[in-house]
């Protein structure tokens, strides 16, 4: 049988088995066009909006974790 499932934050305190149907990969495609265009960029930070800033942070860290995650597990199995 294949295994259908990933450690995340293996080790950690957040450490869970989760299966692969669901894992979600946040969009950010949009965060990398803003990135890619100061204008943009500067238009975002003068218009205070902090809570997309946030979410944005948010959305790259989980990816980044979750980038992380996989590879371990693609060097573990």
């Amino acid at each position: 049988m294949v295994n259908r499932t990933i450690t995340r934050a293996k080790g950690g305190t957040g450490e869970r088995v989760v299966d692969f149907a669901d894992i979600h990969v946040e969009d950010l495609w949009h965060v990398a066009q803003w990135l890619k265009d100061p204008d943009k960029l500067k238009d975002l930070a003068l218009a205070g909006n902090k809570d997309l800033a946030f979410r944005c942070g948010e959305s790259i860290l989980e990816v980044w974790h979750l980038c992380h995650d996989l590879l371990r597990h693609i060097r573990e199995t």
